[in-house]
């Protein structure tokens, strides 16, 4: 039999209230199954009118005489999910009759005595205080659990703390992982290998939006993963494992710690967008040539200014957040200029740490000419940067690569290192350039770019230029039916979900599965994967095919 669910009362904890008016005939000790009501039926067969889970109290009034009736009867109860039955003394039988001990001991069902004089009323009262008594306890044991999470939310470092509180709530563990599926931390720490394998979870649950949620088994456990959401906006994964079954305290909790950990990505959002204000302040002074009052400014503010050369980076088709994210992923360690010591917030903000966290334009700056000189144009914002330049080869790819994982429509030009003295003219002309290319190229990522430079200077294209777009989907594009592009094209549209691609394209869900199976099978790669999903996407787009 099943173990109790939580807050409900076990066939074992009845018969401790009741010693001697609840009696086990067989087996001698009762089993530890959950009891979900009590009924009270002399019915040949009851179970018509039982849900399962049921203790069944009888005097044996309609028994069957005989041992194979006797049988029956029994089967029907186990067959109708009846947990127990209890045989009341006294009005019909004096004792138990040895042919119902003998078919209940067959079944396996458990077989109990009511004594006379006890009145089945005492059953069914002990029963209903026992459950009130359980839900009393589960109640005091859920807000206990609330609170040490609140508690743990307000302390110096919640993440680790909540995790280490939710782990304790749901008598299991618990993780934090980044919007990208990657571990950030677990409790407890022996747990941290079984958690790295939920990675292609997240991603599902990524594609599927900010309100979906994802249960499934993992070795013993149960897990149950939750996106974190600020807005519209997927900060990251929650996760939680625990014996099966989770009950419905246990979710309450978990998403009570959701909220508390989205809450804490909000906070930590707002500091980065303070520090990013800050870096974008000394980028300004830079800009209008005010070398001397940017350095003062980033002395207070704590932010380092280079001595030496410095590169330019520009970036367009996405927001400014996610444009400086993608440079501060994409720049060797000690390469972009930023804050020296920063603890990560947990937030997209959190990737501008001290291994990389770029000094920005903001949209205000403004160049000689008076023409906005960073952050929003009219198409999609973007940003540009200032990092520092020690003259190691700098990886286009990178960048390249970054951006990506944001969808289509950045574009990036990256200039070439010149002295702090000629920041401003650098950046005048990589944001006009990359205005007009973005206009007639999205997606494009362009290295090295200094259009009044000579010689090797001048960059070269390293994004998803048309010749590329078309080796990437060459294999589609060889099928003679366009139908398997075009479920490609809505399956990526609507993010994987099903029925809304199939929707868009008039054909049957099942349809659709088989036509990205056969794509998947053609590329060789999965499209639930977010970097093929983002390559494919600007590859269709560069071909002018979604």
């Amino acid at each position: 039999m099943n173990s109790p669910s939580v807050g409900m009362v076990s066939l074992a904890a009845l018969c401790d209230v009741l010693p001697g008016d609840l009696c086990p005939v067989d087996p001698e000790v009762p089993p530890d199954a959950g009891i979900s009501a009590v009924h009270v039926s002399e019915l040949p067969d009851p179970t018509v009118y039982l849900d399962g889970g049921e203790l069944v109290l009888t005097t044996g009034l309609t028994l069957p005489r005989d041992l194979s009736g006797c049988r029956e009867y029994v089967e029907r109860l186990v067959r109708g999910g009846v947990a127990a039955l209890a045989f009341g003394v006294g009005p019909v039988h004096r004792t138990v009759p040895p042919r119902l001990v003998n078919a209940c001991r067959d079944a396996g069902l458990c077989l109990l005595e009511v004594p006379e004089p006890t009145p089945f009323l005492a059953i069914t009262r002990a029963f209903w205080a026992a459950v009130s008594n359980e839900d009393r306890r589960e109640l005091s044991a859920a807000l206990e659990a609330h609170r040490r999470l609140v508690d743990a939310a307000i302390g110096t470092d919640p993440v680790p703390e909540v995790l280490r509180a939710l782990a304790a709530a749901v008598s299991g563990w618990a993780a934090h992982l980044d919007p990208d599926g990657e571990l950030r931390a677990v409790w407890p720490g022996d747990r941290e290998r079984d958690v790295r394998i939920l990675r292609s979870e997240t991603v599902r649950l990524r594609m599927a939006g900010i309100r979906a949620a994802a249960t499934f088994p993992l070795g013993d456990d149960d897990v149950v993963v939750h996106p974190l959401a600020t807005g519209d906006r997927v900060v990251g994964f929650l996760a939680t494992g625990a014996p099966p079954p989770i009950s419905a305290t246990s979710r309450h909790v978990v998403l009570t710690a959701c909220a508390l950990l989205s809450l804490d990505a909000v906070r930590g959002r707002r500091r980065g967008e303070a520090e990013m204000a800050s870096r974008a302040a000394v980028a300004q002074l830079l800009d209008l040539g005010e070398i001397a009052a940017a350095r003062q400014l980033a002395a207070r503010l704590r932010i380092t200014v280079p001595e030496g050369p410095v590169r330019v980076v520009a970036i367009d088709g996405v927001d400014g957040d996610t444009a400086l994210d993608a440079v501060a992923t994409a720049w060797p360690d000690g390469d972009a200029l930023g804050v020296p010591e920063r603890a990560a917030s947990g937030d997209r903000a959190g990737a501008h740490d001290a291994r990389s966290a770029p000094t920005a334009g903001a949209a205000s700056s403004v160049d000689p000419e008076g023409a906005p000189a960073a952050g929003a144009d009219s198409r999609s914002g973007g940003a540009w940067c200032v990092v520092a330049d020690d003259g190691r080869r700098f990886d286009p790819a990178a960048l390249r690569e970054a951006l990506a994982v944001h969808g289509e429509g950045a574009c990036a030009l990256v200039g070439p290192p010149v002295p702090l003295e000629q920041l401003a003219a650098q950046r005048s002309r990589l944001v006009a350039d990359l205005r007009r290319r973005a206009a007639a190229s999205v997606g494009e990522v362009v290295a090295g770019i200094d259009p009044g430079a000579p010689g090797d200077a001048q960059g070269t294209v390293v994004g998803m230029a048309a010749s590329r777009a078309q080796a990437v989907l060459e294999p589609l594009l060889a099928q003679e039916r366009s139908e398997i592009v075009d479920a490609v094209v809505a399956y990526l549209r609507h993010q994987g979900q099903w029925e809304a691609a199939a929707r868009e394209l008039d054909a049957h869900r099942n349809t659709l599965r088989y036509r990205i199976g056969r794509a998947e099978a053609l590329l060789g790669r999965e499209l639930r994967d977010p970097d093929v999903a983002a390559t494919t996407w600007l590859a269709l787009r560069a071909l002018s095919l979604a």
